[in-house]
C-alpha cells in the first residue's frame, strides 16, 4: 500500500502513518498538500 503525506522523511506525519497502518507500507514524501492530492486522484497512492 502506498501512502503519501505532506513533508520530509522522519516528519511527524510519517511515524503517524506507521502508528496508524502499520511497518507494511511505502510511502511517499510530497512537498505539499496540493501534490498529496494528485497523488491520490492520479491513482499514485492509495492514501494521502
Amino acid at each position: 500500500m502506498k501512502i503519501a503525506f505532506q513533508g520530509e522523511r522522519g516528519a511527524y506525519s510519517e511515524n503517524a502513518i506507521y502508528t496508524f497502518f502499520g511497518e507494511d507500507v511505502q510511502v511517499e514524501p510530497r512537498k505539499d498538500l496540493r501534490e498529496v492530492f494528485e497523488s491520490v486522484t492520479n491513482q499514485k497512492s492509495e492514501f494521502g
